[in-house]
């Protein structure tokens, strides 16, 4: 135990105690952050080692050593000022003198006497040790102690036993939980090993030494050896200097070595040096050449040599001494003599084998720096004439050396590799060829250089390669030299992908299944080569072990090659089996099937209507037939799914086609449910009652009442132009109805809607010919019929026509609230509410009034402002019918203004006038080309969808109005709407006329357009910037926590939600209401998939506690007004022709969708750009066309060596939602850095 003065021992304990309550604060858990920013202060590891060495110098230590084992690390010194202890009350005072204890120092964070002049003195650096250590001690008589929880002096009893007198001792041991001793010890050697100057700074300490317990060593100490050269006619030495070398010895070690080279002219010694590198061993191990030197005269001179040697002589010197006189005689003489040296020196270095191609950079070989008028041009000239001599100087890739007829160059290393020089001599016809210089690459341009105009009989390219190969050549080889072949041209030969192509695909360099060597296309540019197959083929094909092989794969598929095109094999070898009568057996039935399920679950979307309309005509489908369950060849279109409400719905009608349900039971488990029943529906094979198009029954007055016999050609019985649409089966089916068989055909009908996506399923058309095309729509039969049978059964569990029943009896029964629902029951005519003591005529009348109540509220205008306009209209007619001959108008020969069949209809309705006999039905008697009447998007009438909001009108009757007041009302507001309309029509003509008298490309054109777009788009969408679309049904998606499934919408959903971003969609629960942000949907018929901005709320809430979902979307008119206000602020004059301002370097790619923009792109575009280090963005419309893109991307076959991986340059910035996508890590957001890629392409919107 050291022996304390009373007075330092009672400082030292209330420094501990001070101490200690200062580590109750610092590990306080707000605290903590303070220790670990002191601790991990330097980022490199063991930098409190120069702390340690500058705490020694600062109490003017000049000798300090480490003692590094497993267990810990010892630090001693011997400096002169020791440990100290002050009062920890006046420790601010004391630190503002700089009389602060060294003990309070160490034991405080960032309080010491350091100064601006010192680094180090106890302050935070230290506190580094603790890095590797709880509980550093230090042995400073009289003080022992260590200490614990960072900050707390604790004395010891006893002191170091490895302490020596006078010195300050330090120990750490590796007791740090967070750091292993193993690996404090390994990174501490580490360091020390690696130590850059450690002392170069520092006052006092003049030597430091450490060991470790692996045996390493450090210290910091000129020696000549002769080197024997046998009838060498000079001298030949190894001068060594060496600086702090640390044993055992390293080549990293600061060692420097020259090889001097020595011979007198007149009793004068001069001599050239090259400064070496040792092996481990001591021998020579290279020249070295990072360094030019200048002329030495003894010493050095300020003459520039360009030279990476050293050359001495006793030159004459100017008289400044800096520089060497050139039109000195004797100068001219050494000068002479050292290029004689120089070139002579060329033989010892092979000897002593260090004529590597490294060494030829120390050698003068750029010759720009050598002119004519150079003080060392002879050395230039002595040195290039040895080495063109018949002297082997050149190294070789086989470790000897040739002369320069023998010598050939190799355009890289990997070509050197893929050719032995027997190879090579077989190439260019000269059996001593050899490869030259083995490690010289294009990266050292100047020694490239220097060897291929002057030291190699010719450079062999990989173009060479391929001109000079033979099919005999190749026939010669093994397949795995193919295969290295193959792996070359797709990885070395990239420049004859581009500017060569032709040359490599007319080459035979290609070995099939029977060994024959071809070339993949044929003298006319056609490919007759292809990839093996699983099965055999007829094709040539190239030998599997080529395929087998990643690289050659990659590099066939470059060149073009295939396996047979699938579509071709069906077309032309599958299809037409099936084409001729008689039996197909079932196994080769079931191959031939699984090639076409294949091919339709990968064929590019392009072709896939192709492909099917070519299946669709073939009876390959195996079906029973329902009469007597016997199998056959049946066309898809004539076949149903093998289902049990299917069967219950034909089940009297026997002449049904099935599909063959056990046959086909296997392809299920293969391909999937999901797959295999979208690829039947493709064909046409249906999962609910088929639409038939049937003959129209409209009679001759029928026709006559609709063209009012403007008739020149009547297309009536042509079944192209006029027909009627029935369901299959429906009327044996009504025939026997009971509640279960009528839910049925109410789920088969939604379906119906919803696979056809709307209303337009419903009606029937006829064609005439007038002056130009025209036709009719009217109710389909099927639709008829249902309206005029009992089928639907009310809350009484009676069986009645649609007429008959409301839409509230249905509900308990029936689904009423989706989107098809609404469509089927408008068809139906079914009522929202019973219409107590109205007669037919007062329905009518009703009816027609809700009409145009709907029409003035879809155009937020009165009624009566509706019904003014109309009445201007007519006026407007009835002087232009008494000029018209036969309902022609007589001056410009037109046909009756749209929207006349509607308002006379109209205007005899809101008369009280009877309707004629035959008149047009109410829901479908407006003429599709005259229903233009009505604006564009206005919701047809009686479809119970408010055509504004798309939402089901109020509950309010027009029956609770005065009948006369509300029909005036709504008549006026129609009035005023038409005009509206008029004057829109107007516009838009009158802008489509300023568009074509406008120079194109103008500003002013620019603006024309946007303008049009923009009346157009407000005729054909709601005016309203918003829209909301309720969901009933709300899911989970199993594959991704972000992902929701949003069902049963309660209207259409627009295909423009796609492109909106950040989506608000908000969840009601009772009477609560959450919202969640949406980064991007996707529309799938009557479905919403939608991925969440985040999914840590979402996930804590009971999907079956969410009564409704409802999304808010904001309309697409509102960018195209941001369009129009932008493109007007353009500092532009109206005649301004924009396109004549186009930058060249542009470049459109145009065309209607399908046609290839987007695979042209991809493929001709950006598939090359990534050969080199390009760094490309793409940006999108939507986040739609991005995915689309990244996936043309992923989809593409890659035709160089690198990785097939697009994860190391592809990246999908933003939101997407597409799962392939983000499961492939493509997707990343604003935390990624693209800065470090060296080539990528981003994607975004």
């Amino acid at each position: 135990m050291p022996i304390l003065t009373p007075q330092q021992q009672t400082l030292f304990e209330r420094l501990s105690t001070d101490r200690m309550q200062n580590a109750d604060v610092l590990e306080k858990r707000s605290m903590r952050g303070v220790k670990l920013r002191v601790i991990e202060k330097y980022s490199e590891q063991a930098q409190f080692i120069y702390e340690l060495l500058q705490n020694a110098d600062d109490v003017k230590a000049s000798k300090a050593r480490f003692v590094l084992n497993p267990a810990g690390l010892l630090f001693a010194h011997n400096g002169s000022i020791h440990f100290s202890i002050t009062d920890p009350d006046t420790e601010d005072i004391d630190t503002q003198h700089q009389r602060l204890g060294h003990i309070n120092a160490i034991t405080s964070i960032g309080n010491s006497n350091k100064y601006e002049a010192q680094i180090g003195k106890f302050g935070v650096g230290f506190k580094a040790v603790f890095q590797y250590t709880s509980t550093p001690e230090i042995y400073d008589p009289p003080f022992f102690f260590k200490i614990e929880r960072f900050i707390v002096p604790l004395l010891l009893p006893t002191v170091h036993p490895d302490r020596q007198p006078d010195e300050t001792l330090f120990y750490f041991p590796f007791d740090n939980p967070q750091k292993s001793p193993a690996q404090a010890f390994q990174t501490i050697v580490a360091k020390l090993k690696n130590l850059n100057n450690p002392l170069l700074f520092l006052r006092h300490l003049t030597e430091m030494t450490w060991v470790s317990s692996d045996g390493c060593q450090g210290q910091y100490t000129k020696a000549v050896k002769v080197i024997e050269i046998e009838k060498a006619p000079y001298r030949v030495e190894l001068v060594s200097r060496s600086f702090a070398p640390w044993f055992p010895r390293s080549r990293d070690a600061p060692v420097s070595h020259f090889l001097v080279f020595t011979a007198k002219t007149n009793t004068h010694p001069f001599s050239i040096a090259y400064l070496t590198q040792l092996e481990d061993s001591g021998q020579l191990a290279q020249v070295l050449y990072n360094q030019t030197f200048p002329a030495y005269c003894f010493f050095p001179t300020k003459e520039t040599t360009h030279l990476r040697f050293i050359v001495q002589a006793p030159f004459l010197l100017t008289d400044s001494r800096e520089g060497i006189k050139h039109g000195e005689a004797w100068n001219r003489h050494l000068i002479d003599a050292i290029a004689q040296l120089t070139a002579d020196s060329l033989s010892i270095i092979k000897d002593l084998g260090l004529l590597t191609d490294a060494f030829f950079n120390v050698l003068p070989i750029n010759e720009p720096d050598f002119p004519a008028e150079h003080l060392l041009r002879a050395v230039y000239e002595a040195v290039l004439t040895k080495l063109q001599s018949l002297e082997a100087l050149l190294p070789t890739q086989a470790g000897t050396y040739t002369t320069k007829e023998r010598a050939y160059l190799a355009e890289n290393p990997d070509l050197m590799h893929l050719l032995s020089s027997e190879q090579l001599s077989q190439l260019v016809k000269n059996k001593n060829a050899v490869w030259v210089f083995p490690e010289t690459t294009h990266h050292n341009r100047l020694l490239w250089d220097y060897v291929r105009h002057h030291l190699v009989n010719q450079e062999f390219t990989s173009e060479k390669l391929v001109r000079r190969i033979t099919k005999e050549f190749i026939q010669t080889q093994s397949d795995d030299w193919l295969k290295q072949l193959y792996t070359y041209l797709l990885e070395k030969a990239r420049y004859l992908w581009k500017y060569k192509h032709n040359l490599l695909k007319t080459k035979p360099i290609l070995r099939l299944t029977d060994n024959q060597v071809v070339a993949a296309y044929n003298n006319a540019g056609k490919i007759q080569v292809y990839l093996p197959t699983a099965h055999e083929s007829e094709y040539p094909t190239v030998k599997r072990c080529f395929v087998e092989h990643d690289k050659s794969l990659q590099f066939l598929q470059a060149l073009g090659l295939d396996k047979p095109k699938a579509y071709e094999e069906i077309k032309y070898y599958i299809l037409p089996r099936y084409q001729q009568p008689g039996e197909i057996a079932p196994a080769v039935m079931q191959t031939d099937f699984k090639k076409l399920v294949r091919y339709f679950l990968n064929c590019p979307w392009q072709q896939q209507a192709e492909y099917l309309n070519l299946l669709k005509n073939i009876p390959f489908c195996r079906a029973s037939y329902f009469a007597d369950n016997t199998t056959a060849r049946t066309l898809p279109q004539d076949i149903y799914l093998n289902t049990e409400s299917l069967n219950n719905y034909f089940s009297h009608s026997p002449n049904i086609y099935f599909l063959d349900s056990e046959f086909y039971a296997g392809f299920y488990q293969e391909f999937g449910t999901e797959p295999l029943n979208q690829f039947f529906k493709a064909l046409g094979i249906e999962d609910k009652p088929r639409r038939i198009k049937i003959k129209a029954t409209l009679s001759a007055q029928q026709r006559a009442e609709i063209h009012k016999e403007q008739c020149t050609y009547d297309y009536y019985h042509f079944s192209q132009y006029t027909y009627d649409y029935d369901i299959e089966g429906l009327d044996a089916f009504l025939a026997d109805m009971n509640p279960e068989k009528s839910k049925m055909l109410w789920q088969f009908l939604l379906k119906l809607i919803e696979d056809n996506l709307g209303p337009e399923i419903f009606k029937g058309q006829y064609n005439w010919f007038y002056r130009r095309e025209r036709y009719h729509e009217f109710d389909a039969k099927f639709l008829v019929t249902l309206r005029q049978t009992a089928w639907l059964y009310n809350s009484n569990g009676k069986c009645v026509k649609p007429a008959d029943v409301i839409v509230q009896e249905l509900v308990a029964n029936y689904e009423t609230e989706s989107y098809a629902a609404k469509i089927l029951i408008e068809k139906l005519e079914i009522q929202a509410e019973r219409l107590a003591g109205f007669t037919d005529e007062h329905k009518v009348r009703l009816a027609f009034g809700e009409q145009v109540f709907k029409l003035a509220m879809a155009t937020g205008k009165k009624p009566a402002d509706v019904l003014e306009k109309f009445r201007r209209f007519l006026a407007q007619t009835e002087k232009r019918q008494s000029r018209k001959s036969g309902g022609i108008d007589a001056k410009v020969g037109n046909a009756p203004p749209k929207g006349s069949i509607l308002l006379n209809y109209g205007v005899e309705a809101l008369a009280g006038t009877h309707l004629s006999k035959g008149s047009m039905p109410l829901n479908s008697g407006i003429d599709t080309k005259t229903r233009n009447a009505l604006p564009k998007g206005a919701t047809p009438p009686n479809s119970g969808i408010d055509a504004k909001t798309g939402n089901a009108p109020p509950k309010s009757s027009i029956s609770s109005k005065s009948g006369v007041e509300a029909l005036t009302a709504k008549r006026a507001q129609l009035e005023e709407q038409l005009a509206q309309k008029i004057d829109e029509l107007s516009q838009i003509e009158a802008l489509q006329s300023h568009i074509i008298d406008t120079e194109e490309y103008s500003v002013e054109w620019f603006n024309a357009l946007l303008e049009l777009e923009y009346l157009l788009m407000t005729d054909n969408k709601n005016t309203g910037k918003e829209m909301s679309i309720k969901f009933s049904k709300l899911e989970k998606e199993a594959a991704s926590d972000r992902m929701i499934i949003l069902k049963n919408p309660s209207r259409h959903i627009p295909q423009f939600i796609e492109d909106s971003a950040d989506l608000s969609l908000q969840c009601h629960f009772g009477s609560e209401t959450k919202s969640f942000l949406i980064e991007v949907v996707n529309v799938k018929e009557f479905t919403l998939r939608a991925r969440l901005k985040s999914a840590a709320e979402f996930q804590q809430i009971d999907l079956d506690k969410i009564h409704s979902a409802v999304i808010e979307i904001k309309n697409p008119l509102f960018i195209l007004e941001h369009l129009k206000t932008a493109f007007r602020q353009l500092p532009c004059a109206d005649d301004d022709n924009l396109q004549t301002q186009l930058t060249p370097a542009i470049e459109f790619i145009v065309g209607p969708p399908g046609t290839g923009k987007t695979t042209y792109l991809v493929r001709e575009q950006i598939m090359p750009l990534m050969q080199t280090a390009a760094k490309i963005l793409v940006l999108t419309p939507t986040n739609k066309v991005a995915d689309v893109f990244v996936r043309k991307i992923m989809a593409e076959p890659f035709s160089t060596g690198e990785t097939r991986s697009v994860q190391n340059w592809l990246i999908r910035f933003g939101a997407t939602g597409d799962s392939e996508i983000e499961s492939a890590g493509l997707l990343k957001d604003k935390s990624f850095d693209v800065t470090h890629l060296t080539k990528c392409v981003v994607v975004t919107t």
